[in-house]
């Protein structure tokens, strides 16, 4: 159930739907004051019940997985009020860090106007009849943003997008995982009728956001209006230590400061010497005013590469050359040329870029710069055709061969990709979608030298990306353990509270046996249980008495069980016989002292008795007094 700003406005709270709406569905906003009462709303039905089953642990348990489950709920369109994510609600169940989410959705005011997740339920402007014509402005703005944020953070990475981007014009080119173009349309930011010119970065999102493209990586094409080209020179061949160095060789080049530019540099050639460098610069100022224009329609680009580059990259991607012919490549665009001359390997060994009048003649301009790009070619590989692209189809191309003593062909950019008619209704310039078409493929290139991020405001995406992802996996893995700590606590909390209540129980039974004594802290009551259990069997028995010494039936039992077993071996002649409560007393004789301390061994108790031994004539007489001992 996801109801709309106006139509929650004019609900009662305590509505059927209202209530629905706020603890059981995960869309739409709810601002501070629905969330805190709502919040308090939850409380008093969850403390009473904790307090009539507090002795049940299943009730009170399934109440609050309820009760958080509506919070969780109610806190996840809190979140979509400060324009977050409803993950952004995990946190809430980590101990450490729900002090931030809970602070920023109590007391932080919610995001003004719409955002991706709804309208604003606090402005008035939401309802029929009070609309402006700026708030529809600013809403439709916002739709095409949010619509661009999700094809650019889309799960499904279904292609890859490349810009060429001028001063007031741009030309996008969408590039699926097979090289094949999904879409391509163009945009201009220049006045019509005296109206305020709309930024150049909106327009591209809404062409975005309505052609529907799902892309995962941007890279920029930046025209040549809005950087330099130098060649220098650097004693390095090693291309990490060309970059450590590359700045300091390119102010002494160009002998002047450097501090508030970017630099972007291409090896053209490497030998003993050296390497031959291409260096681009741009203006740290151009380059923050583009991405911080970008920034504002969510667009991150990889990748800012000079246009002439990502034309390089497009001819040798997709335009093949007989194998003994050395081509020159030239493309005239609306106001700009580009020259490309590829050496026999493969890597380009010049790239030019030059302006185009509007009263100039392009065949004549196109001949004297072709004179001039290919003074720059080694001699050991110079050109003998060159394949021209004129957007105005205004070059005479027999004239041109005749001039310069060489063929002269044109070529077709859109056949080159098999592009067709309707694919490019919305390109005005077929160079311009050369370009942005070398751009989208970025990232084939696993480094790419050639950009100008590398030096200035490195991006930063894939790296967000991925502390996101982290992030949110440590979150759940902390979530997880979480749960996992308080199961476990829930089932020790149960099993101590059943030992608690068994222990109880058992010291009111073991207090009645051992009348009135309490548990024993450090001895096991189990064995003073059996222990006193053996005395009262004893005593029962007749062996013991009640106090546990042994009865008089036992100690003349034990005595007459002596006597019986040794009397004829010792000659024994008993005198008399005197029975205690404590002791028993025996006074007689044996015939030889050997047998007297046999007869001591054989009754039970005589190692701690009183004994007194005297000779009579030719027997041995003996006086011993026995005191059992205790059991």
């Amino acid at each position: 159930m996801n109801i709309q700003p106006e139509q929650l406005r004019e609900k009662p709270f305590f509505n059927r739907e209202h209530l629905i709406f706020l603890f059981f569905s995960r869309k739409g906003r709810v601002n501070r004051k629905r969330y805190l009462l709502s919040g308090l709303l939850l409380c008093p039905p969850y403390f009473l019940v904790e307090f009539l089953f507090n002795h049940y642990l299943v009730i009170p348990l399934i109440l609050s997985v309820f009760v958080g489950y509506m919070g969780l709920m109610l806190s996840i369109k809190r979140a979509h009020d400060r324009n977050k994510s409803g993950h952004f609600c995990w946190l809430l169940f980590v101990p450490v860090l729900l002090l931030w989410p809970g602070i920023e959705l109590m007391f932080f005011k919610g995001t003004s106007g719409d955002n991706r997740f709804g309208g604003d339920m606090l402005s008035s402007k939401n309802t029929p009849g009070h609309t402006t014509e700026r708030t529809e402005q600013h809403t439709e703005k916002r739709i095409e943003e949010n619509s661009f944020l999700r094809a650019q953070s889309g799960v499904k990475r279904a292609g890859y997008l490349g810009i060429y981007l001028g001063k007031d014009k741009a030309t996008v080119v969408c590039l699926g995982p097979d090289k094949k173009v999904i879409d391509c349309f163009s945009v201009s930011a220049e006045r019509k009728d005296d109206q305020p010119s709309t930024p150049l970065a909106s327009l591209i999102a809404h062409g975005c956001a309505e052609s529907g493209l799902e892309f995962s990586d941007v890279a920029i094409a930046l025209d040549c209006r809005m950087f330099m080209q130098h060649n220098v020179h650097s004693q390095f061949t090693d291309p990490k230590q060309i970059a450590a160095t590359i700045r300091f060789d390119a102010e002494e080049a160009l002998s002047t400061d450097i501090t508030d530019v970017a630099l972007a540099f291409k090896i053209i050639s490497t030998d003993e010497n050296g390497s031959k460098l291409t260096v681009f610069t741009a203006q740290h100022k151009v380059l923050s005013q583009l991405l911080a224009s970008l920034k504002t329609a969510n667009i991150d680009p990889v990748s800012i590469e000079p246009d002439v580059s990502c034309l390089s990259r497009f001819i040798s991607q997709n335009i093949s050359a007989p194998a003994d012919s050395h081509p020159l490549y030239a493309m005239l665009a609306g106001t700009n040329g580009y020259f490309i001359v590829f050496s026999k390997s493969g890597q380009s060994q010049v790239e030019r870029t030059f302006l185009i009048g509007p009263a100039q003649h392009r065949g004549e301009l196109l001949a004297r710069e072709v004179v001039m790009t290919s003074a720059l070619v080694p001699a050991d590989e110079p050109v003998d055709c060159i394949k021209v692209f004129d957007f105005a189809e205004s070059v005479n191309f027999q004239q041109l061969t005749e001039r310069l003593g060489f063929d002269a062909e044109t070529i077709d950019l859109a056949a080159c990709v098999a592009a067709g008619a309707e694919t490019l209704a919305d390109c005005h310039d077929h160079v311009a979608f050369a370009i942005a078409y070398g751009a989208a493929l970025a990232h084939l290139e696993k480094e790419l030298t050639v950009n100008f991020r590398s030096d200035f405001m490195p991006y930063q995406g894939r790296k967000m990306r991925l502390q996101k992802a982290l992030k949110f996996a440590s979150i759940s893995v902390c979530i997880f353990m979480l749960a996992v700590g308080m199961y476990f606590q829930m089932q020790l909390m149960q099993r101590n509270k059943y030992r608690g209540r068994l222990r109880e129980k058992f010291q009111k039974q073991y207090s009645a046996v051992m009348l009135g004594q309490k548990l024993p802290a450090k001895t096991n009551p189990v064995n003073k249980l059996k222990s006193e259990r053996r005395r009262i069997e004893n005593a029962k028995s007749g062996q013991l008495s009640i106090t546990g010494e042994e009865t008089i039936a036992a100690k003349l039992t034990s005595i007459l069980h002596a006597f019986n077993e040794c009397a004829v071996k010792t000659n024994l002649n008993i005198e008399s016989i005197s029975i205690t409560a404590k002791a028993v007393s025996i006074t007689g004789d044996t015939s030889s002292r050997k047998n007297t301390l046999k007869l001591f061994k054989l009754l039970k108790g005589s190692e701690n008795s009183q004994k007194r031994l005297q000779p009579k004539g030719r027997r041995d007489g003996f006086s011993i007094t026995i005191v059992p001992p205790k059991r």
